[in-house]
């Protein structure tokens, strides 16, 4: 985790103060953000809040969210058992921020 952490820190660092392009970051993301690829990973995952997917960064931060890409019908029937927990997952999380 520390060796992701350090390396995702690394990358956005070359991407919004060195200016570096073509940076791809796998990371968990607010699928409600004004950025290229939001709205269709938000189809992909019936409409999850947030996701997991990869981004790639810019000198803005997040330039543009990856779609989920083509999956297996074994892998489609797996996003689809755990979209539920994940939205249930999103809930317990605002809920907890907000009382905090």
């Amino acid at each position: 985790m520390a060796f992701a952490g350090a390396r995702f820190a690394i990358n956005i660092l070359e991407a919004t103060v060195g200016g570096k392009t073509g940076i791809v970051e796998p990371t968990y993301v607010d699928l409600s953000a004004p950025v290229e690829g939001a709205k269709t990973v938000k189809e992909e995952t019936q409409d999850c809040e947030y996701f997991a997917t990869n981004v790639e960064l810019g000198k803005e931060g997040i330039a543009k969210i990856h779609a989920i890409g083509e999956l297996s019908e074994f892998e489609q029937k797996l996003l689809a058992e755990a979209i539920p927990q994940i939205k249930a997952n999103v809930q317990s999380g605002i809920q907890f921020i907000s009382k905090a």
